[in-house]
């Protein structure tokens, strides 16, 4: 952070000197109009830098919106399980949920650059709560980093609120 600080004042500090030798070089006022326009262009985008910076650092912002979006679809497939919303059937309404999970969870692998090769998703209901994720089995494509397989369990705990012990995340030895 302190890095980033001292490379914006180094910036703007080369600003103001090419701004003083480009404004005592040019002789007809009418041309310094425009050059002061342009620095005032390039003096915006020099003052926005730490921003941009911030918006690129390791804090992710998309990644928070993604997984609120998968939060807030995972409550809409329980609240109509709720209100009775149900599909043809209570297997059909279940079958759909799990694939519908399932793909979310393929996305978010697919958003951390984990390959999956097996994923299963069993789901259960509960009476009064609704359907609820049982486990999640997931085997990540050979080369994921043991890393990445343990923030992806963090994750899919959270996110379908059931404890680490039932997000199984294997490493294909193949």
């Amino acid at each position: 952070m302190a890095e980033t600080f001292y490379s914006w004042i180094g910036s703007l500090a080369c600003y103001y000197l090419v701004y003083s030798i480009v404004m005592n070089i040019i002789p007809k006022k009418e041309y310094q109009v425009y050059v002061k326009s342009f620095m005032g262009m390039l003096l915006v985008v020099i003052m926005l830098t730490p921003v941009m910076e911030f918006i690129r650092s390791d804090y992710d912002i998309s990644e928070i919106f993604q997984t609120e979006e998968m939060k807030r679809a995972w409550k809409e497939i329980q609240d109509q399980e709720r209100s009775g919303l149900k599909l043809e059937s209570d297997e059909y309404f279940l079958y759909a949920c799990q694939e519908e999970t399932a793909a979310q969870i393929r996305s978010l692998a697919e958003e951390m650059k984990a390959g999956v090769d097996e994923l299963s998703v069993k789901l259960k209901q509960e009476g009064e709560k609704g359907i609820r994720v049982k486990t999640i089995e997931l085997k990540l494509a050979k080369g994921t980093p043991e890393r990445l397989r343990e923030e992806l369990i963090g994750k899919l705990a959270q996110l379908y609120e059931i404890s680490e012990g039932d997000v199984h995340v294997y490493i294909s030895n193949s």
